[in-house]
């Protein structure tokens, strides 16, 4: 997972900023995108080993980004938070094989999960030679 990196996406410019900077502060290196076309269009699976998308963004929102990254045969792990969440769209997510966080989010709690998938994806990845 040497190299890999986080992408970020959220139309908010502020929760942007302030998300991506407690990722890069633990360790995380970022790729942030305000635009979810943007993103999606950027998406490169050799780099982007995390998506953390937002849910309700103008353009697309986090299921279609989630649904659009699963389309290039990723297997990405994605993350997706809102602060309006139901329960059709929360069973969605899981359905995918994705995750689900509220807001505001709970950094800590945002860490210790990609920190896990990192360490898993490295587990799988030793296993695997």
């Amino acid at each position: 997972m040497k190299n890999k990196h986080v992408m970020l996406i959220d139309d908010n410019r502020f929760t942007l900023n302030i998300v991506g900077k407690a990722l890069e502060m633990n360790g995380f290196p970022t790729r942030k995108f305000n635009d979810p076309k943007e993103a999606v269009a950027a998406y490169d699976p050799q780099i982007i080993a995390v998506v953390v998308t937002d849910y309700l963004m103008p353009s697309l929102n986090g299921l279609e980004v989630m649904h659009q990254i699963r389309q290039q045969k990723s297997d990405a792990d994605i993350i997706v938070y809102s602060g309006i969440p139901n329960e059709e769209m929360i069973q969605i997510v899981k359905e995918n094989n994705a995750h689900f966080f509220d807001k505001p989010l709970n950094f800590e709690l945002l860490i210790k999960k990609i920190e896990n998938i990192f360490a898993k994806n490295k587990e799988e990845k030793c296993v695997g030679n």
